[in-house]
Formats: C-alpha cells, structure tokens, sequence
C-alpha cells in the first residue's frame, strides 16, 4: 500500500591533445537570463509526518517534476538506511540497504541519465562499488543491479610506474601501479554508464584516462586506456631542429588533479576539468587548465578529447574552490589562483577547429571573486550554470550571464532559519539545509522572467 507524503508544497582508444576536433554538443536548454529565482518545492523534509527519520540526499526524476529517489534513515527499529521513491506525492518503492563495504567512507546518490532512475555510488581507498535504481512501475523491483567492489579499477592496465630496480641510463620500462587512491567517478556517455578512473600523475608528455564500460549487471566488460599526447605545433617546427621533440621527451606531469566533473547526466558528453602541473626535465614549468570530454564514436567505442592552456598573467592553484558545469555552447571551470581570488574559465565547445586551440578559452571578468567564500560553487542549472554560496545563513545565487558577465545578478534565499549547507538533488535542484530538526528544503532555480 502506498503511503502519501503529508506535504503541502505537493500541490503543485588513442586520442590527441590541444586541438583535435570536438563535436558541438547542444542541449536542452533554459531560458539564457542573468537573474535565477529559488521556488521552493518541498519544505522541512524531515517532518515528524514523513514517513522516514532523517533525509540524506535526493536525486530530482528530472526538472519540472516533483518525483524523486531521496536516500533516507528509515523510521525503523535499527535505523537501517534506505531508498525511497516518490511519485505523484505518494511513496512507490522502498528499498532497505544492506551494509555497506568495509573500507567505504562516502555514499553519493547522483541522478541517472533517464527519469526515473539514480545511482548509488559508495567509494573509499581501493573501495568503488555502484547501485543501479529504475523506478519503472510500483511492484517492480526497483534495484536493478549492484556491481561488484570496482576499487581494483584500472589494475594491471594502468603501466605508469617505475619498477623497484631500473637502470637511469636505459629507456624506461614501467610496471603496474597501486591504484588505490586514484581518482574515480560514475560517468555516463550518451546515457551507457562507464567508470573513469584519472592518475595523480604522468611518468611522460602523454596524459592517461582509464574507462571501463559497465555491463547490465554492472561488472566490467570492456577496458579503455585513452592517451592524449602533447604534441609539436606544425606551424613552429623548423626543419633539422628537434627542439620540441627533446622537449617532449623531457615533459612530465607531475601532478594531475580533478577539480570538477560532469553534473548533468542527461548530456551526452561527459566532461571532466583537470589541474596538470607540467615539469620539462623535472624543472616546474607551468600549471594548466585541461578540459576532458568524453563521447561516443559511430562504432560505438569511448573516445575523448583534450583542450589545455596555461592560463595569461596568473598561476592555477590547488584545492578549492573549484568545479565544473555546461551550458548549451561551453564547460565552465571554477579555480582558484595563486595571486589570491578564484576565476572562472570558459572552454567553448561550438567554435570550428580553426586550430588556434588557446580561442576556446576565456576568463569570463567581472564576477565578483576578489575573495571568494569556502564553499563557493558552481550550479548546474538545466542547460545554464550559476554560482552559490552561504553566507550568514542566507544562499546566495550568482547567475551567470556569460557574454556580459558583469551583468550577472544575485538573488538569495533566506528562509526562517538559517541556512547551514547545500548539496545538489539533480539539474537546477537543490537541497538546502537549515539550522532545525524539520529537515532541508527542496528547491529549484529557475530564470526570472
């Protein structure tokens, strides 16, 4: 028997670096505006009413719906955790989780590319385990499949490291490294889920992504090592000088940081934005900014694409605040710089390959960012983007109006109670935390009319 919500508010392969071609990707896209509006959909999500104990996260069906998988503590005897999924204001399928892995130290509910379903990702050092959900019609079991520990990803495929003996002198041979604490997500690429796992670093001028393609019932079945390589720009190669090649042969990525990924997964591309240090004979050379894009080739084999520059007149720095979102015609890339502040970086993905790689980059100015707040964010809106932050128990929202970004408009949200955190529940959905017992609000941006 379905139990209704009592909520008021539910009235309602080898690739190249640096210049090869990229597809323009369009999507389904809001109204461009530089004025966003926060319209509360659920509030106080935690009520005594609600027939659960503590809401988690929650991944919105898609925009303009009030359907939704929510992870939850359930109001049970052992205060097991949960799914649930709600439809037309009313639960339809309930799924209680069994523990978790042993070495498990972040659960994430991201939403899947088609309505109706959501991912649980739980990972940890050598820990990488997926969920798969479908809320299709009440009395089908929702859980479609769970994977097994993928922590072990990319294994012996990943040949990035030096062998416990080696002769300096000789060309280097490299062996398996101890993948543990390499990066990995969840990716989808036109709507196929992929896990893609990132190295912290680079033993030569060539940059290594690991993808590994998920079978119905979530095992790996098909392994990618995609290599982007730095390369000698035709137009600067002179005859019986081999400059850049000694270059080349010198370049080293010392460090390769994800600061960003892809938020929206009902984009066929996914996108991941990249912090490489880049070493020229282990002297530090420079700090780039690197745009990853992965699509689909016609024979249905993963392929990607690499854009990366050091940015003018300012360094890169590591840590946060940092991000990633997409609009119709660009990836954004929030990050912060050495000289104090952060910026925002556009890398277009419409314009022609014409071959000047450094015109798809752009520092959008005029966004207040002198000194950016901790938590400072970028908001994935349906086909637009936005920054967030709070601020004395107010969320602040920046829309971003990319081709005039001084005319980016703030609006806030400041409900009865202060607000502590927000955490994203799908495209343009939000959930925003407040200082209570009552639980989040459920709130979705939109552009002002």
């Amino acid at each position: 028997m379905r139990r209704a919500l009592l909520a008021a508010a539910f009235l309602l392969a080898p690739a190249c670096d640096d210049g090869d071609r990229f597809t323009p990707v369009r999507l389904d896209t809001s109204p461009n505006c530089a004025r966003a509006t926060a319209e509360v959909l659920v509030p106080d999500l935690d009520r005594p009413e609600q027939p659960w104990a503590r809401l988690i996260s929650l991944a919105l069906d898609e925009p303009g719906r009030l359907d939704f998988w929510a992870l939850v503590q359930l109001d049970e005897p052992g205060t097991p955790l949960g799914m649930v999924h709600v439809r037309d204001g009313a639960i339809d399928h309930t799924v209680t989780l069994p523990n978790f892995l042993p070495d498990t130290a972040d659960v994430r509910l991201v939403p899947g590319p088609n309505p109706g379903s959501a991912w649980l990702v739980e990972s940890g050092p050598g820990t990488f385990r997926v969920w798969q959900f479908e809320a299709v019609t009440y009395g089908v079991d929702p859980l479609r499949a769970v994977s097994p520990d993928l922590g072990w990803f990319p294994g012996s495929l990943a040949e990035l490291c030096d062998p416990d003996q080696f002769d300096p002198f000789e060309e280097p041979t490299y062996t398996p490294c101890d993948v543990s604490e390499w990066h990995r997500e969840l990716a989808f690429v036109e709507g196929q889920p992929f896990l893609i796992s990132t190295p912290p670093f680079s033993p030569n001028a060539t940059m290594y992504i690991y993808a590994g393609r998920l079978r119905v019932d979530l095992g790996i079945t098909e392994q990618t090592q995609l290599e982007f390589y730095r390369r000698c720009e035709e137009e600067f190669i002179v005859p019986f000088d081999d400059t850049c090649e000694t270059e080349l042969a010198q370049t080293t990525y010392p460090s390769l940081r994800v600061s960003g990924s892809q938020q929206d997964p009902s984009d066929p591309v996914h996108h991941q934005f990249i912090v490489r240090d880049r070493n020229l004979d282990r002297v530090p050379i420079s700090r780039e900014v690197v745009g990853l894009a992965l699509d689909l080739d016609e024979d249905d084999k993963l392929r990607g694409f690499v854009f990366s520059r050091a940015l003018d007149d300012v360094t890169v720095a590591p840590g946060g605040p940092s991000g990633l979102a997409t609009d119709n015609v660009a990836a954004y890339f929030l990050h912060p710089i050495e000289e104090g502040g952060a910026r925002v970086t556009r890398l277009r993905t419409d314009l022609p390959d014409d071959g000047y790689v450094d015109d798809r980059f752009e520092v959008l100015s005029g966004l207040p960012l002198s000194d950016p707040p901790e938590d400072l964010e970028l908001l994935q809106l349906p086909g637009d983007v936005a920054m967030g932050w709070v601020e004395e128990g107010v969320w602040n929202v920046l829309k971003l109006f990319p081709d005039a970004p001084a005319s980016s408009e703030l609006s806030t949200y400041a409900p009865s109670a202060e607000v502590t955190t927000v955490t994203s529940a799908g495209r343009g959905a939000y959930l925003v935390f407040k200082d209570h017992d009552l639980g989040p609000d459920l709130v979705q941006l939109r552009c002002s009319e």
